[in-house]
This record gives C-alpha cells, structure tokens and sequence, in this order.
C-alpha cells in the first residue's frame, strides 16, 4: 500500500511540476472592406486575440499574399485603442505586417488589433458578363484557431451585388443572400476564409490588373530582344540563284550535307550514311554473310578495310582509329557502335559549326529565361511555376531534334492545359504563356545562321536536290540559252558532261537527302534501264540491301535496353485561392 501511494505520488509530481502549454487564439476576427472607385479596397481588420506569451509575447504578424500581383500601403496599426509600432518585410509571395510593443504583452490577456490598409490589384472582371468580381481570402491561414469570422463589403452609390459567395477549407460553396454579411465559426489553425461577389459595372473602375500588364511588357520585351538578336546574328547572307547542278563541294560528306541541309541537326541514320560513303570511297569492302542464331536466320555484314589512303579527312581517321582491320555488324545493339556514332557526331558538329553555320543557342536560351524568371517572380505560389517547369523541360525538344516525341507532347498538352486554366477564369496569361512558347520555337529556328561559305554549300545541296528531282530533262543534254530567262536554262557544258560514274558517286549523297528514289529514276532517265541494272547489281546500290543494312545499322548504333535510359470564380470549390489571404501569427 505504501508502494501505491508512493507511486501514485510520483504521477502527480510529473504531472503538475509542469505548466500546461497555454491557449492562444483569435476570439473575434472581423474584416471590414470598402470598394473604391478606383477600383481600390480600404480594408480594416479588427482582430481580437488571447494571449499567454507563449507564441505572442510583443505583438502578431499579419501576412498579406502577394502572389496574384496584389499590393498594399499600409496606413497604420492600433492595439487596445493606441497606435502601436509596426514594420513589414518582404517574403516570397507575401507582405508580413510585424506589430510590436516596446515592452512584453500581459499574460494572460486579451489585446485587441486594428489594422488599416489600401489594397490594390484586387478586381477582375468576370468574363462573359457583364460584371465585376470581388475575390478575397479574408484570414489567410492563421497559425491560430478563430472562434467567430465576419467580413461585410461596402460599395459606392447604385452598385448592385448580383450574388456572393463563401468557400471555407475543405467545405463546399456557401450561397449568401447578397444583403448579408459574412459570417464563420470556429476555424481550425491554418483554415481559411474566401469571399466571392459579383457586382454591377459602372460605379467602379476596375484597372487592368498590373500583373497582366508586366506579363505582356515581359513578352513585349522577349519580342524585341529575338528581333534585335535575328538583325544581328540571325539573318541569312544574301542568297545567290539556285540552279540544277550534280557538283558538291568535295570537303563535303554525305553525313556534311545531312547535317547542313536539317540546320545543324544530326540525322538519325548518321552511322549508315558515313558507312556507305567509306564504301562508296572505297576505303572499306562489304560482304554479306547469313548465319543461325538461337535457331533464327540472321544477316551479318563483315566490313573489311583496305589499304590507308595517303590523304585522309577526320571522318575517314576516325573510322581507321576505332576499326582498322575488320567492323561485324549484326542486327544487336552495341555499346561501341553507338559510342562511335555519337563520337562521329560530335566531331562533325565540331567541323560545320562556326564555319558552315551558327547555331548560337546560348542567344534563344536568354530570350527563353525572360519569361520564366518573370512568372517566378510573379507567381511563386499558384502553380504557374510548374507549368513554365513544363515549358523548360520541354524546351531541349526545340534544340534537338531527337526530342521530337517530347516537341509533340508539349504541343498538343499546352493547348488543353490553357483551356482547363481558361475554365476557371484565368485566361489572359495562358495566352500569353503560350505565345511565348511558339516565339520560343519560331525564333529558335530563325536564329541559325549559315556563313557565306555554308550559304553557297547549301545552294549546292539545293542544286543537287533540284538536279536528282528534275527527272524529265537529261542532265547532260547541252541546252541553248534563252536571253530572257538565263538562269532557269542554264547551258551545262562538255566538260560537265555526266558519266555513269559521276552518279554512282552521287548515291550517298542522294540517300542523305533522302532522295534515293528519285536517283534511280534520274540514272534510268539518263543512261537508261539497263545501265540502271547494271549499277543496282552493285550489292551496295541494291535497294533490298540498302534497306537491310540500313536497319542493321540503326540498330547496331543503338545503345542495349540495359544501357538507355466558368466565368469568373463562382463556382471554385476551394478556400485557400483568392486575392489578399497571407494570416494571422504571434511574434
């Protein structure tokens, strides 16, 4: 017995040594909101709060949201019938409004806050009608629980209220009459309060919302930084006349004129078409083996080099670097093909870039940071900052054109994602989001620039390309000039004269124009049908091959799976949006 009552002792002790933590909490908050003509609110709140100096020990804090473009001037702060000293501090994405005494509050107590301030940038029109509309988050979320909310709005003379609403935290809509006030009861720490009133027009004048207004300077100022940066480095050296013509320049490639003729991109048959140029060079032999493998018939390419040119260029040193004697190739992935090719890549971007073109990315790349930084600043919290995310994420498709599925997707989802925003209300910004992304695009692809030494290569490439399409003249024929229209009938000389010869050293090139097809129809129309057969014995001109091999080696070049990697706001469910909110906290 003596045992029990030692021990039940001991509970009492560590029960009651101990003060209980204290009750803070808001007993009344009232929110008393005067629309201004200009289209202004003047705002008292009168908060009536219980203290014990656990968290409220000098004074609250009032946080203001800035995050819908909203701002405020503060007029002053009284406690208990006396001004009270207060200062602010900008935060991210809202105003705190610190009270503080110059000694500790009296604890236990109850002190009472009078808070008057000019807010602005707090009306829209509401869209499809003829109205304006007040939205208002009245107490933010208060670090605090509040025993009783009311907020009652006053307009000017002959302003009529068509209807009002209420959201509270996880609550449903609460339709008010619009003669009557607001009113709530006991609110959880961190709940909210949010006010909607449509109103007639004509009594108030409701400005352009300034954050609309530096959203569209923003993009305004985007559009005159790509239109000064196009004058400078982007505009293309004048272009001479184009005519048919079978001559490239010889220090191009067929993988040369890939990448010039998609502006600086890398084909995606990249390894294939340096293989059948090294053939078509005769710098390597092919033969073609069949063979079973895990009881399947399959192709394999041997690749055997011949004796080492005395004069090389880099795309064939790389090649004798990596394969000097014999190359397999199979229908597998592997790493060290797909290692090469990007090696061969790199180092063609390496020769054309600077001297054939100029991409100049870094220029789109500020351009494309004007507008994000922007929305950072603008809306730090209202998952705008998520959908420009969206945008940067996407913007490596513009750059490359490997990302192309990606390019897509960002083409079709932000079209929906700018009517699902629409529906709410907010559609101005959407828009202007948007044309920014299809400047970004635009200017992306404006922005390269070929040299004058990569402006006559392309207008070889384009003569090439005209010469391969223009099937129904025979190239070689000698034409006579016409006085009147001497460049479209240019007179194509002896010494110019084609050989079957000259277009079997054109095929590489014509498959990295992707004109293939109508090679074959230029070499029947020139030299006939049987010298077209005759050149297609050749394995490697051999259209069944050239498809085969041409799978192989895209997947060969490949890496293994192992290695790849309504109008308005009425009809918002919610509490926490609204203009204003921020809340309630002790200091």
């Amino acid at each position: 017995m003596l045992n029990f009552k030692r021990a039940l002792f001991f509970i009492c002790f560590v029960l009651f040594a101990f003060p209980l933590k204290a009750s803070e909490y808001i007993e009344h908050f009232h929110s008393d909101i005067m629309v201004n003509p200009d289209g202004s609110l003047n705002i008292e709140e009168t908060i009536t709060i219980h203290h014990e100096g656990f968290r409220i020990k000098r004074g609250i804090c009032r946080d203001l949201s800035t995050s819908k473009g909203e701002s405020y001037k503060i007029l002053n702060v009284m406690r208990n019938g006396e001004n009270e000293h207060w200062f602010t501090e900008k935060q991210t994405s809202l105003l705190r409004l610190n009270t503080e005494s110059g000694k500790p509050l009296e604890n236990p107590g109850t002190s009472t806050y009078v808070i008057n301030y000019i807010m602005y940038d707090a009306l829209r029109p509401i869209r499809n009608e003829n109205l304006n509309e007040l939205y208002l988050n009245i107490t933010g979320k208060s670090g605090f629980p509040i025993n009783h909310v009311t907020a009652e709005v006053h307009y000017p003379p002959k302003t009529g209220v068509i209807r009002q609403y209420s959201y509270q935290t996880n609550q449903t809509r609460q339709e008010y009459l619009p003669d009557k006030p607001f009113e709530f009861f006991n609110l959880a720490p961190q709940e909210q309060v949010t006010i909607a009133q449509a109103f007639t027009k004509g009594t108030v004048n409701v400005p352009f919302p300034k954050i609309y207004r530096l959203l569209i300077i923003s993009f305004i100022l985007m559009l005159i930084y790509f239109m000064i940066a196009w004058h400078f480095w982007g505009r293309d050296p004048t272009p001479k006349a184009v005519v048919p013509d079978w001559e490239i320049p010889k220090d191009l490639s067929p993988l040369d004129c890939a990448f010039i003729n998609k502006n600086g991109e890398a084909p995606g048959n990249s390894f294939f078409l340096h293989i059948i140029w090294l053939l078509q060079q005769k710098i390597i032999n092919i033969m073609e083996n069949k063979g079973t493998h895990f009881m399947q018939q399959k192709t394999f390419y041997t690749l055997t080099t011949n004796e080492k040119p005395k004069d090389l260029n880099k795309e064939v040193q790389l090649y004798y670097k990596n394969f000097p004697n014999v190359l397999t190739l199979a229908s597998n992935p592997s790493n060290r093909l797909a290692q090469y090719q990007q090696d061969l890549i790199r180092q063609t971007r390496r020769k054309l870039e600077n001297k054939s073109y100029h991409k100049r990315e870094w220029i789109t790349t500020i351009g494309a940071l004007i507008m994000p930084l922007t929305c950072f600043y603008l809306f730090p919290d209202m998952g705008v900052a998520l959908y420009m995310m969206f945008i940067l994420v996407a913007s490596p498709a513009i750059f490359s054109r490997k990302m192309w599925p990606l390019y897509f997707v960002t083409l079709i989802i932000t079209p929906i994602l700018y009517l699902y925003i629409a529906s709410t209300g907010e559609y101005l910004w959407p828009a202007i989001f948007y044309g920014y992304f299809v400047l970004l695009i635009v200017f992306t692809h404006l922005m390269f620039q070929p040299t004058p030494i990569g402006q006559r290569q392309k207008e070889k490439i384009e003569g090439l390309k005209m010469f391969l399409k223009a099937v129904s003249t025979p190239a070689h024929a000698e034409e006579s000039p016409d006085e009147n229209e001497p460049e479209k009938k240019p007179v194509l000389s002896k010494e110019k004269r084609l050989t079957p010869k000259d277009m079997d050293n054109l095929f590489p090139y014509a498959v990295a124009l992707g004109l293939e097809k109508e090679w074959s129809k230029k070499y029947q129309a020139i030299f006939g049908s049987a010298a077209l057969a005759l050149a297609t014995h050749d394995i490697w001109h051999n259209a069944n091959f050239k498809t085969n091999f041409s799978n192989t080696c895209k997947t060969a070049a490949s890496l293994p799976p192992s290695a790849s990697s309504g109008g308005g706001s009425f009809g918002r469910g919610f509490a926490g949006g609204g203009f204003g909110g921020g809340g309630v906290g002790g200091r």
